[in-house]
């Protein structure tokens, strides 16, 4: 959007980034930058050093947008 003598061009939001986890192409969605899926398997595993559980984090399953998280 251009923009008008209103309201300003649109510009895209930030964002956090692809969750950090090696076998994850989700977006960021926990302030460490961790994915729903993968926040909630780090919480489960009562949070281990995250550099540690970046490393041997599982992929997680979704549907085909990504949206519904099945562990």
């Amino acid at each position: 959007m251009n923009g008008d003598e209103r309201y300003r061009p649109a510009v895209p939001r930030p964002t956090l980034g692809r969750c950090p986890a090696r076998t994850c192409h989700r977006l960021g969605a926990q302030l460490n930058g961790l994915c729903d899926a993968h926040y909630q398997l780090w919480r489960v595993s009562r949070f281990p050093p995250l550099e540690a559980f970046l490393t041997n984090a599982t992929p997680r399953r979704g549907d085909l947008g990504g949206r519904v998280v099945m562990t």
